[in-house]
């Protein structure tokens, strides 16, 4: 048996294997360092569309029932109405809301016509109306009302 040289054991090794992968090997004549391989191209993956059927959904049913009448008497809800006033304050300041802590919107004199068409919670201030056309907020204790402040809304 000749000498071989390791590396040509090793390029004959290299050879045999890519051979049968399907590669192809050349070797430059005369030369121990030009290898060339040649590598068949990678097979690629091709996605093949399918069909999804789609169902409509189907309806839930609904069993509603029907009203059944109770004879239940309606009670009329009291329509509230503004209320006639006059400023009882030499000098009133009405202001930009309900509370002393409220810039002040406008000033009213002693007799002066207000109308009073809603109230703060606890009744103490009222939102008013000048007969210049002027809204704002005042204290109930310097307010001569025509009627209840609970014919007023909150």
């Amino acid at each position: 048996m000749k000498n071989i040289s390791s590396l040509v054991l090793y390029t004959w090794v290299i050879a045999c294997m890519l051979s049968m992968t399907g590669c192809s090997f050349t070797a430059a004549p005369n030369s121990q360092t030009m290898v060339t391989a040649t590598f068949p191209p990678l097979p690629t993956a091709t996605l093949k569309p399918t069909t999804t059927s789609t169902q409509e959904p189907t309806p839930a049913s609904t069993n509603t029932a029907t009203p059944i009448s109770t004879n239940t008497p309606v009670i009329p809800t009291p329509t509230l109405q503004p209320i006639a006033a006059s400023v009882t304050a030499a000098i009133l300041n009405v202001r930009k809301g309900p509370g002393t802590v409220f810039d002040i919107a406008f000033k009213l004199s002693e007799g002066d016509a207000v109308t009073v068409f809603s109230q703060a919670p606890g009744g103490e201030w009222v939102r008013l109306k000048s007969s210049d056309g002027e809204e704002g907020w005042a204290a109930t204790t310097f307010l001569s009302m025509e009627s209840d402040l609970t014919d007023v809304a909150q």
